[in-house]
């Protein structure tokens, strides 16, 4: 029920309004006009009555209006939401907006909102490559709308870094406007919660196939298979710089937690080795949280050469005489065109990604 004190703040509040649109009309009553309630509303003079201002349903009630964007003259602010009388003067939100289309405005508003802030922070100034290299993703939207996701998962631009956000399966972003043959890739990554349970755990693919092509069968070519989840076409066809501290194991194969071929800038499942099909890997710094790390990844013919920091972590040459390192995966444009794609992993925790710019050879 209403009682004394809510009539009391209705009564002040439609003072407060009718005080607010008298310092608009500068102080002249006549230039005042008030929106009708009706279901198509017309502009009237006289003041609306209570049962036209106030919302009978209390707690649903939201305001919009009267400081519409549009040009000088005909509106209050101008296509961001500056009043057009100042400088540095804006409105935000639902005042926005013309009028309500619906009870609750609160999404429109935030939307509105975020558009003026991002419209006030300055784009941040992106610093040029290095000498021969160039961006895939350079932390603005533009560079951002190059890459597409696959299989379960999520990747989100936020404050210039990809964040990729696990789902129930793996998960995968890459870069969809150009594949590549011999190449240096170099990009920076950062770990939330690179130990204990749960932690973080992602990796770069490289030299795979297109995802959104039917994947060939491994021992008969005119067979072709659609896959239910379509990261695991990286998983078959490329390789895998693995991002994990805790060199967490696969259950379902049977191997254990804890190898080095599992860990932060290994072949990811590559046996350590001299020998041929192996990889050369030397376990270099422990990742810490939330700081930001280079990988610098060269592939050159079959040869692999992945640097964390500028320490080399491993080398690895890839042979056909093993069945996890055969011709099947890996192949060069010379080989496959629809081979030698470049993208992010999405498997447990959350993994930042940014800087990522690539020199082809």
């Amino acid at each position: 029920s209403v009682g004394s004190k809510d009539m009391n703040l209705w009564d002040a509040m439609d003072r407060a309004c009718d005080e607010l649109a008298l310092l608009f009309a500068a102080g002249n009553p006549n230039d005042i006009q008030y929106l009708s309630s009706q279901r198509n509303g017309v502009w009237q003079r006289n003041p609306p009555g209570t049962n036209n201002r106030r919302d009978t349903l209390s707690s649903t009630h939201h305001e919009g209006g009267t400081l519409w964007m549009g040009t000088l003259g005909s509106s209050v602010t101008d296509e961001w939401g500056r009043f057009h009388e100042s400088d540095n003067l804006y409105a935000v939100g639902p005042a926005l907006l013309p009028t309500l289309g619906s009870p609750n405005p609160m999404l429109s508003g935030v939307a509105l909102a975020r558009r003026t802030a991002d419209h006030l922070i300055p784009s941040p100034i992106i610093p040029s490559p290095e000498a021969g290299f160039k961006y895939l993703f350079d932390g603005t939207a533009k560079s951002f709308k190059g890459w597409l996701t696959a299989g379960i998962g999520q990747f989100s631009l936020i404050d210039g870094t990809i964040v990729a956000y696990p789902g129930n399966d793996l998960g995968l972003l890459w870069y969809a406007l150009e594949n590549f043959g011999d190449f240096t890739l170099r990009l920076q990554f950062k770990l939330t919660h690179p130990k204990g349970q749960s932690n973080d755990n992602s990796g770069i693919f490289v030299r795979f196939r297109d995802p959104r092509r039917r994947m060939p069968d491994r021992n008969d070519p005119n067979v072709s298979h659609i896959y239910n989840n379509t990261a695991f076409i990286a998983v078959d066809t490329g390789f895998e710089i693995q991002i994990d501290e805790e060199a967490r194991g696969n259950s379902n194969l049977g191997t254990p937690d804890g190898l080095n071929e599992h860990r932060t800038g290994a072949v990811y499942a590559i046996p350590i080795g001299m020998g041929s099909g192996q990889q050369n890997y030397q376990r270099g710094m422990t990742v810490a949280a939330n700081q930001w790390y280079e990988f610098e990844i060269k592939v050159v013919g079959d040869v692999y050469t992945i640097k964390l920091k500028d320490t080399l972590g491993t080398a690895f040459q890839q042979t056909t005489t093993l069945t996890n390192t055969d011709s099947f995966r890996g192949k060069p444009l010379a080989a496959d065109p629809n081979s030698g794609y470049i993208g992010l992993q999405s498997h447990t925790g959350l993994v930042s990604f940014r800087n990522i710019r690539i020199k082809t050879m």
